[in-house]
């Protein structure tokens, strides 16, 4: 194994764990499409609420965005093809 290739692939490593941030960090905000207030802000009347709240908005993301990760892990791409960088999470 070359020193080039061995760079490539601590960097897709790399690139893949900063997709996932970017992905947590820029979904984590949007909402389902069949909420039936989507603005409706979360609930924080306790920590027990709030913390709930984080929990469900991560494993959303999670289910969502999984698919994605998997396929894009067993590829030798460097990119998302445009069909995962379109797909509603």
């Amino acid at each position: 194994m070359t020193i080039w290739a061995k760079h490539a692939g601590r960097h897709a490593k790399w690139l893949g764990i900063a997709i996932l941030i970017g992905l947590l960090l820029g979904v984590a905000s949007a909402s389902d499409a069949a909420d039936v207030n989507p603005l409706q802000p979360a609930d924080t009347s306790s920590p027990r609420a709030s913390l709930q709240g984080f929990i469900e908005a991560v494993d959303n993301i999670y289910l969502g965005t999984k698919d994605v990760l998997e396929e894009y892990g067993r590829s030798d791409r460097l990119y998302l093809i445009r069909r995962s960088r379109n797909q509603k999470v």
